[in-house]
This record gives C-alpha cells, structure tokens and sequence, in this order.
C-alpha cells in the first residue's frame, strides 16, 4: 500500500557553543514508571528513579531536568540523598531476587562503588555528614552501615537484635536510634562504641517513624496514625485513619500531608499535630481537610517541596500539588517517540517507530549536515513497533515486534517511492524473523516457525515453535533453536535438521534459557546469549562461545551477574569482531581474546545495528547512539519526538533539527 509522504526542510547545522564540554541536557521523562523520589532541600533538587534504570534530577517551577544518569538495567526503587557530599545512594533491583547497592556523584555521574545485596532493604539514609550509609534488610542482623566513599563495610552494630525499618543518626554521628517494629523498641545506641545506651518500648508494628522534632515523631501502620515521644516511648495521641501509605511532615506549621489508599483511588488528606511544649501539656493529631485531593490509585510515594506536594505517577511523569489550587500541574514528561528499529539501505538510513517511518540520507554520518528537502516521513500504516530486516537492493523486510496481537510482515520498497506493502499475517506475535538464503524464518510466540521462500514469499516449511526464544539459520537444512529449558527435551539448544525434521538436544550446564544466537561468518564462530543459575542460585546473563563444526564445549566468554534479557550482540562490518551490549551501557567489543569497551555517553543501549564503519546502539530511552566502529568513539544522538520532528545531536554540542522546532524547550544548557 501507498502511504502519504511529508518532507521536512531542514535548518542548516547549528552550533550549542563550542568551546569545552557542553553540557545540554535532552528534557525527556522517564521511560515506565518511577519507583523512587527523594529530595536535596540544600540544593533545591529532586531525584526521580525509574523502572527504566534512570536517575533523573529536576530543578525549578516547572521542573527542568539537569542530569539524567542510566544507572542500571534494572529499576531503581531506593533513592538516598547525601546533601553535604553531592552523592547519592541508589539500590538497583527486579524486586525478587536481584538487588544490588551503589552510591554515585550525580553531578559527574562517576559511580563510587557498587555491591551486591542479598535482600532488598526495607530503609535507606546516609549520616548527617555522609560519612557512612545506612541500610537495614529483613534479617536478624538488619542494620549494616557502609563507609560512603569506597563502600567499605564499617565495624559498628555487628551485633544481630531484629530487623528494623527505621533509624536515625545524631548531628555528631555519634548516636544511633533504631526502631524495631516487631518488638516496638526504640534503641539509643553508641556507634563508636557498639553499645545500647537505652531501649524504650513504644508502638509495635509501624510501617516507619517520621521526625516532627528531637523528641516526637508520628508514626503509622495500615489502620491508625500515632504521636510520639522518642524518650518515654508513650504514646501522645491515636486517630484511626486506614490506608495509610506516607506522611508528609511540614514542621514549620504543625501539619501532616497523608497519602491514603482507599479501593478505588488514592487521595491527599491534610492533618494538624500538636506536640507538648511545656510540662502537662498533651500532645493531639486532628485531620484538617480530610480529602485535599484524589490522585491516581497507583500513588504510594510522595514529597513535600516547598509547599508544593510532588507524585511519581506510573507512567513516569511528576505530579505537582498546590495549596488553594484544585488542579494539579503533570511535569517531567517524555518527549521521546521510542526508536523501534533502524538498518542503512542503499545509503538510506531507516527508522521505524510507533507512528512514523522516517528515512534520513546516511551521508550526515560523514558530513554533520543533511541537505534540504531530503528527510522524509512515512506514516506507519500498523501502528505498532517494527522491526527491520534487510533484504536485497532497495528492499527492507518489515515485521511487527508487539506481543499483544497477531503478527505482519511487510516489504517496504525504497525505490517506488517508500511503497509498504503487508505480504503476510500471523494469528500469534512474531518474536523474530531471520534471513537465508533459503528464505525468511518467521517465529511465532507459542506458535511456529514458518520458512518463506525469498522470491514468492510462499510458505515452504512449519514446524512448531513451542517455547523456542530464538533461531539461528546455520546452513540450507539445519537451524539452531534457543528455547526454554523447562519444556520439551529440558535442554537450552536444540540442532533441528529439516530435511527429517530430526532434533538433537544440547545442553549447557547451568542454562535455563538460550535467548539470542548468532554466528560470526568469518570464523564459523558461534555465539549464544543464554540465562544461566551462578553458585549463589542468583541469576546470570552469559555469553558463550562455540565452535559450527563441533557444538560440543560452550566457553562463557562474558558475565553479568543479573537477568538481562535485553542485551544484544551484532558483529563489527570492518572487521567482524564481536560487539554486544552484555555487562555495560557502552558497547564492546571482542577480539577473540580481548575486551575493549566503546566510549561512554551515560546511555544503555539494548539493540545493536552495524553498516559500514558505524555502529548504532538503540538505547533503552528510545533514543538511538552512534559510534565510530573502528575506534569506539562517540559520534551521538539520534532523536524522535512524540510531537514530531527530530534531532540530531553531536557529540560536539553541533545539531540538526526538523524546522519549526522549539529547540530550546527539547535541550536545555545546565552548567
């Protein structure tokens, strides 16, 4: 089918200063859901973490993003702010079995140390003064402190007495007072010297203490909110309030902002407290506005900001309430339509995203400009994320990537001009589809693998896929299947010869899923990205390396020491050594013995795409980076956005730009 085609003009190459590193940061949310907030009062900084393995730190009414960091792979569900030091505390983690401690300096981005954790904390908080970090877990011997520097562990309360949820270190760091929900117990203890100095009893059970002053503190459970004394441990005053999640102390008032789950929503009650300022003087907590505002469901996590009331909402943007006005401001949007694939074509860069097919001459990539008239748009006729394949001549192959309907693929004509034409549909998603030259192998989730023939595009061959993950087309009569190990013949391999559709089973000890495969046609080289159980029984992502002519020993050539079922590997065009984005967010590269990594630009990259002596990383932002192959240095950015348009963003602070764009509203300059 015919689509129709917008040109854009383009400006001529702009230049963002040019003296010394720029630093101009892209105005772009996080990608899924924010997990995790915090705030640097002393600074006037708040610190979003997201599903998407981000730290994002905004500035200003309405906020300006002034670094982003990519931190992880996984997502970020503890954030701990270090004023005096310009550090932070991050625990990365998927929630279950994975959890990981770093501290990092956010303005450089420089990370300091970073350690495995066994659980995932229940509390996190530096020392006044950021000498150490603090961290309690769900185990007997809960509380354990961290030198904040090199992450040393320090020699104080090594001693096990229950889990706690809760501490708080003195101005002098030299007192620590920890709450124990299970007992109620409140403990003074000395930190030089490990020993308690007094243990009060107090509520039991409470989810976590907030500081109103030196000596009381609220605190609450599911169903009630408490004041009290730090000292006597008596409780001052007990109002029923179910559904708690936070509370906002502004001690500046005497007020308490409550964050409250009821069965459909979540809302904002705003509450006064009273705390005892002379002797028989009663303390007292008293709701004030009992429903401020209704937020989404989904909130459990909120801050107080210079009397503006900041929300992390699920679909990564920031929600900011003010007192007197009803309507709350969304900020910290993502402006980037996510990069669903990219391939070079008969010196046509092609890129797919949800909505558009865009097609940029690859020359920029010598010259830094693009000439007028010669960037153009496509309508994405599926509306939905496209991978593609490169075929022959001016043809790509395109295919949707989602897994929520049944798959299409499509050729797309670059000579025609731009003609998309669907020449096949699958009632289930497809999870790939591969070349040969026997034709084009198409993996159906749960489905089949079906063989196309490359000239009529005539199914030839099926066989079902079951839990199979990936292929790989070793010669005319034989693939390789990566699969899940927990199904049929419980190995990760198999070898499938199609002529008698005979399958031999391989097994890699430890693997439970190959999940990407790839041969290195100069070297008969084989590769596969695979899931493994390490010694500990944690999860491992690993590369392995065989041999074509013998698949009998698997050689692990590169470890990371979580699941990432995002890494990717492609071969270099120059020299066709391996590259894979497994263990860091830059790219690597191997030379059969040797690791080197590409220069870093403080992105993740997930998909790998080679032509002639560039490499392009598809990042886990949407954005795509661009390398030199040959040396590993940066070239930069590729940028769609969901309002349309683009940019494209060099290393050196030059860019082009659709026209018409408010450019300074997409990039700020952040000294």
């Amino acid at each position: 089918m015919k689509r129709g085609v917008t040109v854009f003009l383009l400006f001529f190459t702009f230049v963002l200063g040019c003296e010394g590193e720029e630093r101009w940061v892209l105005q772009n949310g996080h990608n899924g859901p924010i997990l995790s907030i915090a705030l640097d009062d002393r600074r006037n900084l708040l610190f979003t973490g997201g599903k998407d393995g981000t730290i994002r730190v905004w500035t200003g009414t309405p906020l300006v993003q002034v670094r982003k960091i990519q931190v992880s792979h996984l997502p970020i569900l503890f954030i701990a702010v270090d004023s005096k030091n310009q550090r932070i505390g991050v625990v990365e983690s998927n929630g279950l079995t994975q959890h990981f401690l770093s501290v990092w300096d956010w303005e450089t981005g420089f990370r300091k140390f970073h350690i495995p954790l066994k659980e995932l904390p229940l509390f996190m908080q530096f020392s006044p003064h950021g000498t150490f970090l603090g961290l309690s877990k769900p185990t007997w011997q809960s509380l354990t402190l961290y030198d904040a520097e090199t992450g040393e562990t320090l020699p104080y309360l090594q001693a096990g007495f229950g889990i706690v949820n809760f501490f708080l270190v003195s101005t002098s760091e030299n007192t620590l007072l920890s709450y124990s929900p299970a007992s109620g117990s409140l403990i003074y203890w000395n930190l030089r010297e490990g020993t308690r100095k007094s243990t009060i009893r107090t509520v039991a059970d409470l989810n976590i203490l907030r500081i109103l002053s030196e000596r009381y503190a609220v605190g609450y459970d599911l169903k009630t909110l408490y004041l009290i004394d730090l000292v006597t441990g008596e409780t001052l005053s007990r109002v029923d309030h179910p559904g708690i999640t936070t509370v906002l102390p502004d001690t500046s008032r005497e007020e308490l902002i409550i964050l409250s789950t009821g069965r459909e929503e979540s809302y904002l009650s705003l509450w006064k407290y009273r705390i005892p300022y002379q002797e028989g003087e009663q303390g007292n907590l008293f709701p004030v506005q009992e429903s401020l505002h209704t937020v989404p469901a989904q909130t459990t996590q909120a801050l107080l900001w210079k009397n503006h009331i900041i929300l992390p909402y699920s679909d990564g943007t920031i929600g900011r309430y003010q007192a007197g006005n009803p309507f709350p401001s969304t900020e910290g949007k993502q402006i980037v339509e996510p990069i669903s694939d990219l391939q070079v074509q008969s010196g046509q860069l092609v890129v797919t995203t949800r909505k558009d097919i865009w097609i940029i001459p690859s020359s920029f990539l010598e010259t830094g400009g693009i000439p007028l008239d010669s960037v153009k748009r496509i309508d994405n006729p599926y509306g939905r994320p496209l991978g593609i394949l490169r075929s022959k001549e001016s043809e790509l192959m395109l295919f949707t990537k989602d897994t929520s309907t049944g798959g299409v693929l499509a050729r797309f004509d670059l000579s025609r001009p731009y003609e998309i034409q669907t020449i096949r549909t699958f009632p289930l998603p497809l999870a790939g589809v591969w070349s040969s030259p026997r034709g084009l192998y198409c993996l159906e989730t749960g489905g089949s693998i079906k063989r196309l023939q490359l000239d009529t595009l005539i199914e030839d061959f099926q066989i079902p896929a079951g839990d199979i993950q990936s292929l790989l087309p070793l010669d005319e009569n034989t693939l390789l299947l990566g699969k899940n190990a927990i199904g049929h013949y419980g190995n990760p391999l198999l070898l499938l010869e199609m002529t008698t559709r005979e399958t031999i089973p391989l097994q890699i000890p430890g693997v439970f899923i190959a999940f990407k495969l790839m041969i290195q046609p100069s070297t008969n080289r084989l590769f596969i990205m695979a899931l493994r159980q390490g010694r500990e029984k944690e999860t491992e992502t690993v590369l392995y390396l065989t041999e074509r002519n013998t698949l009998e020993q698997f050689k692990p050539i590169a470890i990371l020491r979580s699941e990432e079922l995002e890494a990717d590997m492609g071969t270099d065009p120059a020299t066709g050594e391996l590259l894979t984005t497994l263990g860091t967010g830059a790219i690597r590269r191997w030379d059969g013995s040797i690791w080197k990594s590409f220069e870093s630009n403080n992105n993740l990259a997930t998909t790998i795409r080679t032509c002639d002596r560039w490499v392009f990383g598809i990042n886990k932002d949407g954005t795509a980076s661009v390398w030199e192959s040959a040396t590993g240095t940066y070239w930069g950015e590729i940028v769609f956005l969901q309002e349309g348009g683009w940019i494209i963003l060099k290393k050196d602070g030059k860019f082009v730009s659709a026209p018409g764009m408010d450019v300074k509203k997409v990039l700020r300059y952040v000294p």
